[in-house]
């Protein structure tokens, strides 16, 4: 047989303290003589994840397109014979050019000289002569030039100035005459390479 466990009649006290508890806790159980706690999580909740700052793409700056641009000027030429002092000692080299020279490509252009602190043609600027079908490269520079001459090494050594002089003149022929000469232009021109110090003196005629 089940045994039932004894029951004893609740006292006056007992029946008051279960109605006010009730009244305050409806959905609770009531249980006397013992103290009621809320239950609290073990671990608190945790934090909702840092979302570190997007940095944006660093954007290089850009470049503009160099702007050709097309002047008709005076040319005229030298050499080792009159470069001032006499030899292939350039006014600006360059780590690919450190002495006069330069066969006329884009790539590889002649040396050319300009008056000092030119406003046509600045210091390392590419220059097209289009009579010639050369490139030149402004790295010299001309103590007699005005700001529309362009002075073009021809090259020679120190035994053959006699030769050097003689073609100077007969390229520059009418120094009076202007040239028309393209600054920062397209590296795709027609390029003769034949050397100056060869090259026929009609190959020069003014414009």
């Amino acid at each position: 047989m089940a045994r039932r466990s004894k029951r004893f009649p609740l006292s006056a006290e007992d029946l008051e303290a279960r109605h006010l508890l009730s009244n305050v806790m409806p959905n609770h159980p009531v249980i006397l003589g013992h103290h009621h706690a809320l239950h609290r999580p073990h671990h608190s909740p945790k934090p909702p994840p840092v979302t570190p700052p997007v940095t944006p793409p660093v954007t290089p700056p850009v470049t503009p397109p160099t702007t050709s641009k097309t002047y008709d000027v005076k040319i005229t030429f030298y050499g080792w014979p009159d470069n001032d002092p006499p030899g292939s000692a350039i006014a600006y080299p360059t780590a690919t050019q450190p002495q006069a020279g330069g066969t006329g490509t884009y790539a590889d252009p002649i040396t050319a000289a300009v008056s000092a602190n030119n406003p046509l043609f600045p210091v390392h600027s590419i220059v097209y002569i289009s009579e010639l079908q050369k490139y030149v490269i402004v790295n010299d520079e001309c103590a007699t030039c005005s700001e529309g001459w362009i002075d073009i090494w021809v090259g020679g050594t120190a035994s053959n100035s006699a030769a050097v002089l003689a073609q100077e003149d007969a390229l520059t022929g009418n120094d009076t005459a202007l040239h028309q000469v393209i600054l920062n232009p397209a590296a795709n021109l027609p390029v003769d390479t034949t050397p100056l110090l060869q090259v026929q003196a009609s190959s020069l005629l003014p414009i």
